[in-house]
């Protein structure tokens, strides 16, 4: 039935997707709760798109995508946080990292229909799907290997209460964590990690 299965390798975390059961639902809910479901499906599943569409779209400048790219606004001091915990404990540096103001950033953001300047999502981008909100920082931390891995326990939460906590904690973060005036420059020895 309409359950998320993943695989328990940390390679495939990213993949082995089955509908959602909100999705089976949606025809026969009133509109409000279409609304409503469709951004918590946001949150856990991926993006609508197929996978690589980036690369037909002309407004998405080429790019490396052999590895899972985390997206994120360079101005949050919660989301560069964030960032550092992630590339420390990345030890087979696997994952690559792209600020959401570069150009690429803001064409990836446009391409998911994501806004531009509110930013309110991270974006895990791995095998050409999208991750957004919770659902990606959730596949993030679980590759990351023991204790980290115990973030799957989040997914025990209703999709709804995920959406709600990830969107109280993002529209708060300027105030709570503070923001940078400049965007995150990574230091010399993690430029390579760094698409832009």
């Amino acid at each position: 039935m309409g359950e998320i299965r993943h695989r328990v390798s940390p390679e495939s975390l990213w993949m082995e997707q089955t509908d959602h059961p909100s999705v089976a639902r949606r025809s026969s809910a009133p509109a409000a709760y279409s609304v409503i479901s469709a951004a918590t499906r946001m949150a856990r599943m991926p993006s609508k798109r197929d996978p690589f569409s980036y690369r037909t779209d002309p407004a998405v400048p080429s790019f490396a995508d052999d590895r899972p790219i985390i997206i994120f606004d360079g101005h949050c001091a919660l989301c560069v946080g964030w960032i550092r915990f992630v590339m420390q404990r990345d030890h087979a540096k696997r994952f690559r990292f792209l600020s959401a103001q570069s150009a690429l950033g803001r064409a990836l953001y446009a391409h998911y229909g994501l806004d531009t300047d509110r930013l309110e999502t991270n974006i895990l981008l791995c095998e050409g799907r999208a991750w957004f909100k919770l659902e990606g920082s959730i596949r993030i931390a679980s590759s990351l290997g023991f204790p980290w891995s115990l973030a799957a326990t989040l997914r025990l939460i209703p999709t709804r209460g995920q959406t709600a906590l990830y969107d109280l904690i993002a529209n708060s973060r300027f105030v709570l964590f503070g923001r940078k005036d400049v965007c995150h420059r990574p230091a010399p020895t993690d430029a390579d990690r760094f698409l832009a």
